[in-house]
């Protein structure tokens, strides 16, 4: 496991002056004399000066560029990296660069396998073929620095920091515990010792949440190749009507619809119909296919071929896709299962207006403020069940409830998985864990996607059954902070450190706030330019895509 840190990039600052020097139009005028020349260049070293001054202050006390060495944050922030596409399925990934073997082009690792985080497909990653199959260097951020001058860190915050056992080595991570925290982590979640005994800690917005959320399927990318071979697509029609007349999908199975939905409610279901490379392999081949759902783990794409599979379930998810009615009647209900448990967003289609519900906790029905559907037409809906806490979003928009949407803890930690279910079925099972339903109208399903919540383990990658306090000192330079990577299979935080499981405020270096650029595309004719340690292909295009704020 490698150290992560982000390192200072240098910042170049110029300032380009402008003299303009008095003519005379006259038929006695004279040059400039010493004098004037001498204040001129007076005035153009104050100038160079003051912008050198400028340039260090804001530099040394306002804000600062780094560059994102490694992948601890990832899928967050990219560290060094491979960018490709899947040839089976035509999604783009990430994964993380590994150093090449002795003999090797330092930047072209040859004979490397990585694995689609999509389709699971496995291909030869080759640099030297794939122009966009380069290594990449990591993103660079903008960093506040003066910000924790005048607020107190919040958790959650991305923040660059010294290294606690190397005070000149820079780390970024994620702050997980404040100053007079006792936390644990269990079942891949933080949770804090409060007045009323242990608590989640949750994301306190639904940006956050969003920004924290990992892809584990995107039914956009079809692998045709594999579903031609008979593998079943992962969203099946679940409805209990014959004849044809429940879901159907579009010839590529990345659109379902369905026309004049009953009065009760018509379910397409998603499956974790997740293939290995031993099915990849028989369908290359033409042998029969065996489907069998699998759960959702804590899978890594940019780890690979380290966690080839992932080692945890995950039951946080969160659901997501494009819904069409062609009437503003009848309901549309969204649901995920955690653990054998049902948890469900309903918007009743005529009113507009959206109802929470777990149909085992009984009280627990928050209904929306507001309407959060006009009419027929086309919305974005996303479903989370993250943090013991349900978030319903119409359109990027969260939804406001007039009563909490948190809940108490329900006990449902551990996988409920009934493997054999058949289509129709309706028993609760973690191999099915998301569901979309429809009645009284017709409608169309698009852009599905299944998400997941960052799952955090222990050094031992096992629960993390020490607990931990952290220390609100009197003199707030040694207030600790716990920190923890996005990509926590393959991070360096807290858990690992041997000297300090903390870091102090007065290591704090500020709050990372925007990936101002991350690694352009280089043209087909572009030429790789290097200098004192930095290398960018000219020329090139801008990634505007991934430039974003950092939450």
């Amino acid at each position: 496991m490698s150290a992560e840190f982000a390192q200072t990039s240098p910042t170049s600052n110029s300032t380009e002056t402008v003299i303009s020097t008095g003519v005379h139009s006259s038929r006695d005028s004279k040059p400039a004399t010493a004098p004037a020349l001498e204040g001129s260049l007076r005035e153009t070293c104050e100038s160079v000066l003051v912008a050198f001054i400028m340039a260090f202050m804001f530099r040394t006390f306002l804000a600062e560029a780094f560059v994102i060495p490694t992948g601890s944050m990832a899928p967050t922030l990219q560290g060094r990296h491979n960018d490709t596409f899947c040839s089976a399925c035509g999604k783009e990934f990430r994964t993380g660069f590994i150093d090449p073997a002795p003999g090797q082009d330092g930047d072209r690792v040859k004979d490397r396998y990585v694995t689609c985080p999509n389709c699971r497909h496995a291909q030869l990653l080759n640099p030297e073929q794939d122009l966009a199959e380069q290594v990449y260097n990591g993103d660079r951020i903008i960093v506040n620095k003066f910000m924790y001058d005048f607020t107190h860190p919040q958790r959650w915050d991305v923040i660059v920091f010294k290294f606690p056992e190397d005070p000149k080595t820079n780390y970024i991570k994620r702050l997980i515990g404040l100053p007079g925290d006792e936390l644990k982590i269990e079942h891949g979640n933080i949770w804090l010792n409060s007045k009323n005994g242990w608590e989640i800690a949750r994301k306190p917005t639904a940006e956050k949440l969003l920004a924290m959320l990992q892809e584990v399927h995107n039914n956009d990318h079809q692998p045709t190749a594999l579903n031609a071979a008979g593998w079943p697509l992962r969203w099946q029609d679940w409805s209990q009507r014959t004849g044809g007349q429940g879901w159907q999908p579009s010839a590529d199975g990345t659109e379902f619809s369905i026309a004049a939905a009953g009065e009760q409610p018509d379910w397409l279901k998603y499956r974790h119909f997740e293939p290995d490379q031993d099915a990849w392999a028989r369908a290359k081949k033409k042998q029969p296919l065996t489907a069998i759902p699998k759960l959702i783990k804590d899978f890594y794409a940019y780890n690979m071929p380290r966690n080839p599979d992932g080692n945890y379930w995950v039951g946080e998810l969160a659901v997501e896709c494009e819904l069409e009615t062609a009437a503003p009647s009848g309901a549309v209900t969204l649901e995920l299962t955690k653990g054998g448990l049902l948890f469900q967003a309903k918007i009743d289609l005529t009113s507009g207006f959206a109802e929470l519900a777990i149909p085992t906790l009984h009280g627990y029905r928050p209904k929306s403020k507001s309407p959060v559907w006009s009419g027929a037409g086309t919305h974005r809906l996303l479903f989370a069940n993250v943090d013991d806490q349900l978030r319903l979003l119409v359109d990027g928009k969260p939804v406001e409830f007039d009563a909490a949407t948190t809940y108490s803890p329900l006990n449902n930690n551990r996988a409920n998985e009934i493997p054999s279910l058949q289509p129709g079925e309706m028993q609760p099972s973690d191999s099915v864990p998301a569901g979309i339903a429809v009645s009284g109208t017709s409608a169309t399903l698009r852009h599905l996607r299944i998400l997941r919540d960052v799952y955090y383990t222990d050094a031992a990658d096992k629960q993390l059954t020490t607990k931990i306090r952290l220390l609100d000192s009197d003199n707030d330079d040694f207030d600790q902070f716990f920190m923890l990577g996005d990509n926590s299979p393959s991070s360096s935080d807290s858990r690992y450190w041997v000297e300090k499981s903390f870091v102090e405020r007065r290591q704090l270096i500020g709050k990372a706030m925007y990936v101002y650029w991350p690694h352009s595309w280089p043209t087909a004719w572009s030429f790789p330019i290097r200098y004192k340690g930095f290398e960018f292909d000219f020329p090139f295009w801008p990634n505007w895509d991934r430039m974003k704020l950092i939450r």
